[in-house]
């Protein structure tokens, strides 16, 4: 009760937590950190019916949630690539993914006033109402039944999908991307 537990690892390092229920809850866990410090094959995967409440600081695992899977994370999120099937909670203040996003379950930022990826699928609602700062430095793919609800004024893409549901009334667009890059809008 009340220890710190780390999931730490570096190049090659795989991950997985499998529990039932509330993992911080039953184990009386003080707090659990993911802290994998390589970009390189280095992966956490939440396993389905587990829920977790974790620090993802300066993470560079690939993270997946899995189908009735529940994360809520604090502090800055920092990851490479990220496949959410379950449930993301997000209370710090700014995510930074350097690969993919796909969302296919249901992804909640509170006070997040930064969302940055290299690349977004949404295929459920993902949910940015509190963000100021809406950057994909890639491709933006809004699937039919994607909702994206984003507070913001202002966002940049390099290339867009839309058949789903984004409002956008009143907001200003930057198509962006390296000199070379060409953008689509479709």
């Amino acid at each position: 009760t009340g220890k710190n537990l780390t999931f730490d690892g570096s190049a090659g390092t795989a991950t997985t937590l499998t529990c039932t229920g509330d993992f911080n809850a039953t184990t009386g866990i003080g707090s659990v950190t993911i802290a994998k410090t390589s970009s390189t094959g280095t992966s956490f995967t939440l396993a389905s019916g587990c829920t977790l409440a974790a620090n993802l600081t300066n993470s560079q695992a690939a993270v997946t949630v899995d189908s009735t899977a529940s994360l809520t994370a604090t502090g800055n999120w920092v990851s490479t690539a990220v496949t959410n099937n379950g449930t993301i909670t997000v209370n710090g203040t700014t995510w930074s993914n350097t690969n993919t996003f796909t969302n296919s379950g249901t992804f909640t930022a509170n006070n997040l006033t930064s969302f940055t990826s290299s690349g977004l699928t949404n295929n459920t609602t993902l949910d940015l109402s509190t963000s100021t700062v809406f950057d994909i430095n890639g491709s933006l793919l809004n699937n039919v039944g994607g909702v994206i609800i984003y507070g913001g004024t202002s966002f940049s893409v390099v290339n867009w999908t839309q058949n789903g549901t984004f409002d956008i009334t009143g907001k200003n667009l930057t198509f962006d991307g390296s000199a070379g890059t060409a953008t689509t809008l479709t």
